[in-house]
């Protein structure tokens, strides 16, 4: 049976958004840093391509804490004056280093994105006056049909 491999986020395909007429400038990069308000909840604050706002994160149960990595997943809301929407991610924390990477979707929007676009975390984790925090930026890219 024939499958097509799935490219992840951020993959570059055999041919490129450029030789398909899109370019890089679609895609928006929020900058963020966060820190836990409450068990599985972080707030703070996001600035970048929608420009300044507030970041909302809420941990969705089944989280799996191994010896290296952590994995898990949740829902993200960005306001901002020129963005509105939220977006579910899932992936992990590596144990040693703290990096936080994540993949997932824009599942509401009513102002920037569209729903189905994708978005891709990159983020570190800290701890800030004792308290669990994450600092890095997030991509959202257009949603295209013709991409896996």
């Amino acid at each position: 049976m024939f499958q097509t491999p799935i490219r992840l986020f951020g993959q570059e395909s055999p041919q490129s958004s450029d030789a398909k007429g899109g370019n890089d400038d679609q895609r928006m990069r929020i900058i963020f840093n966060k820190c836990q308000t409450s068990p599985g909840i972080l707030q703070g604050t996001v600035e970048g391509d929608c420009g300044a706002g507030t970041i909302y994160f809420q941990q969705l149960p089944g989280k799996v804490v191994g010896p290296e990595v952590v994995r898990f997943a949740g829902e993200y809301t960005i306001t901002t004056a020129q963005c509105s929407f939220k977006a579910v991610c899932a992936g992990i924390r590596v144990v040693s280093t703290g990096k936080i990477t994540l993949n997932g979707v824009v599942i509401e929007a009513s102002q920037g994105p569209n729903v189905g676009d994708r978005v891709r975390v990159e983020a570190q984790a800290l701890i800030e006056q004792g308290v669990n925090c994450s600092a890095g930026t997030m991509t959202v890219a257009p949603f295209h049909p013709d991409q896996d």
